[in-house]
């Protein structure tokens, strides 16, 4: 099940002329906490949806429309990679970050080849996950600096 926090009152301010819905899947307890606090806290970005299932976020997410989606491998029912494929193909507009637990050359090519625009350490700083959701909300793409060792 998602918790859909669209109609919720929020205080976010726009930074950067943005005002960016974000959806976060995972099934780490921590993870969405911690991302939930981030987004929360930022300035220009909007806590849309918290999902703790891949087949919650396909079942649930369309209806949302989120303009960022901020995934985390390792959901538990469904894999990351397809769960990224069928989320694309219900939602064309958006865009996937990964937050990716091994930053290998086969989790570049996987993430690459599912249409994601970021692809970031789950243990990144929240300075680098903001920055990311930014750059790929602007229509660019976002690889860890790691990834390209």
């Amino acid at each position: 099940m998602c918790h859909i926090l669209l109609n919720q009152p929020t205080k976010y301010q726009t930074i950067r002329g943005m005002n960016i819905s974000i959806a976060i899947v995972s099934a780490d307890p921590g993870t969405l906490e911690g991302l939930s606090a981030l987004i929360r806290s930022t300035p220009g970005l909007r806590l849309a949806a918290v999902c703790g299932t891949g087949r919650a976020a396909l079942a649930e997410l369309p209806e949302v429309v989120p303009q960022v989606i901020v995934i985390e491998p390792n959901l538990n029912d469904l894999p990351t990679y397809w769960s990224v494929l069928r989320l694309r193909a219900l939602l064309p507009g958006v865009v996937i970050i990964i937050l990716a637990r091994e930053m290998t050359p086969q989790t570049v090519q996987l993430a690459v080849a599912a249409g994601t625009l970021g692809l970031v350490p789950v243990n990144a700083s929240p300075a680098q996950l903001r920055e990311a959701i930014f750059q790929v909300a602007s229509g660019g793409a976002w690889l860890d600096p790691i990834a390209l060792r």
